[in-house]
């Protein structure tokens, strides 16, 4: 009797991760979206640095953050509308990525200024946090493709910390499109063809 209720329990628990796979994953949205933005501020920060236009880095910055916070949120929203069943697998999440990106905001706007660390070591911090995130978020999920994704970003952490200057951009850039631009369109393409089966 309690093996099968045990049984029982696994298979639910099982439906809700598959559930919320298909809800937030498989659409590759979430990932697509925040990917563009950070490519598209990480591009502008080098032109700002290559340009000599350090004191516009840091609203650069803010537009960025701000940007990724609204897109998190709107998709979010979103999804309460359209799938108003939270699941556990769901919550776990959000819940993963709402503490990263806090972190995330901590590396970038608190701790260089408090003179914790310098600022040549935030992108490979931020690194370390996405890779993590992401890592986290293939597990609970069950995706491999973004499980693995997460060596995108430890391997950009490390080169990182070998380069300056111009390079430094363009690891974070290729980071960013093979971390979190590409795995969204391979999930996006997986929902689109089930969806129309």
């Amino acid at each position: 009797m309690e093996h099968t209720n045990a049984q029982q329990e696994l298979s639910i628990i099982k439906q809700m991760v598959e559930k919320t796979r298909k809800d937030t994953a498989e659409s590759g949205r979430f990932f697509l979206y925040i990917g563009i933005v950070s490519l598209i501020g990480t591009i502008t920060v080098g032109i700002l640095e290559a340009a000599s236009m350090q004191n516009w880095l840091l609203p650069a910055l803010v537009i960025v953050a701000l940007s990724s916070a609204a897109i998190a949120a709107a998709i979010m929203h979103r999804e309460k509308i359209m799938n108003p069943v939270k699941t556990y697998a769901k919550a776990i999440c959000w819940h993963l990525w709402l503490a990263c990106g806090c972190a995330a905001l901590l590396i970038l706007f608190v701790f260089p200024f408090l003179r914790v660390y310098s600022f040549s070591a935030v992108p490979v911090l931020i690194c370390v946090i996405m890779g993590i995130a992401l890592y986290s978020t293939g597990i609970v999920l069950e995706l491999p493709v973004i499980q693995w994704s997460c060596l995108v970003w430890i391997t950009g952490a490390i080169l990182l910390t070998l380069v300056t200057g111009l390079p430094r951009i363009i690891v974070m850039s290729a980071n960013i499109l093979l971390g979190w631009i590409v795995p969204g369109c391979l999930l996006n393409r997986t929902y689109r063809q089930r969806s129309s089966q």
